[in-house]
């Protein structure tokens, strides 16, 4: 577990701009140590493993966004539905982010029966897009070359299908099991953000090609986010230590 150092966190905040600016990574470095190939297969996996009622691209205030917690990186969510959402979420000032500007999501049996096949479905449910953005504290955040728009950040799930867990009473009626999938989308991994208070806002429309002509998808979400700092694990066990032998002085003086 994780503890915030509250003084630490005040003094930091006071030193954050306004216009403050995240470091994108460009699409084909690591992230973690992982590709982000690889990433945005494991957010897909991540968004569809809660049910219906409690899946974190349904949150409208932020309350389940402590769920994209995975440790050195922080998974955001998405929507499900085109209206805009506002969260407020806490990460730390040592975890990337990732962000699901636009995907699409296929699998076996129901959108095809071979990998060919789902990865076409997954491309033609995310059709054309465009309107994507990315604003840190309202300012568009600047690109590392040589990209040069956020279009250069598509990320297709690596080569074979990987499995995903719906629970009971997933979202959209799916029934439970394991489904072999692909995932197609553009995501965003930031590098861990100084300590301070940010609002995130990511945008996109995706109009659907092929069989789902007409179909039209978009994304308009913003993040509160706290930054905070986690205190190193000798801090706190130092502390639980000296807590602890308070409390038996304490015992011995009254006994």
């Amino acid at each position: 577990m994780r503890y915030s150092s509250i003084f630490a966190l005040m003094i930091a905040a006071a030193t954050v701009s306004t216009a403050a600016r995240a470091e994108i990574i460009l699409p084909g470095d690591l992230v973690a140590g992982l590709s982000q190939s690889e990433l945005s297969a494991r957010w897909s996996k991540w968004a569809f493993s809660y049910p219906d009622g409690a899946n974190p691209l349904q949150d409208t205030t932020g309350a389940l966004s402590y769920l994209g917690d995975q440790g050195s990186y922080f998974f955001l969510a998405g929507t499900f539905d085109p209206v805009a959402v506002t969260r407020s979420a806490t990460v730390f000032s040592d975890q990337y982010l990732f962000i699901p500007l636009a995907y699409a999501l296929a699998m076996i049996p129901m959108f095809g029966d071979t990998e060919a096949a789902i990865r076409q479905d997954a491309a033609d449910t995310m059709g054309v897009v465009s309107n994507l953005s990315l604003k840190i504290n309202g300012v568009e955040q600047p690109l590392p070359p040589p990209t040069t728009s956020l279009l250069d950040y598509l990320q297709t799930s690596p080569p074979g299908t990987f499995g995903v867990d719906f629970p009971a009473g997933a979202v959209f009626g799916i029934p439970e099991g394991t489904y072999q999938s692909v995932s197609v989308g553009y995501w965003i991994a930031l590098k861990p953000l100084a300590p301070g208070n940010y609002q995130l806002h990511f945008t996109s429309r995706s109009d659907s090609t092929g069989p789902y002509q007409g179909d039209v998808y978009t994304q308009d979400v913003t993040y509160n986010l706290t930054v905070a700092v986690p205190e190193p694990a000798g801090v706190v066990l130092a502390g639980i230590a000296v807590l602890t032998i308070g409390a038996c002085r304490m015992r011995r003086a009254v006994s």
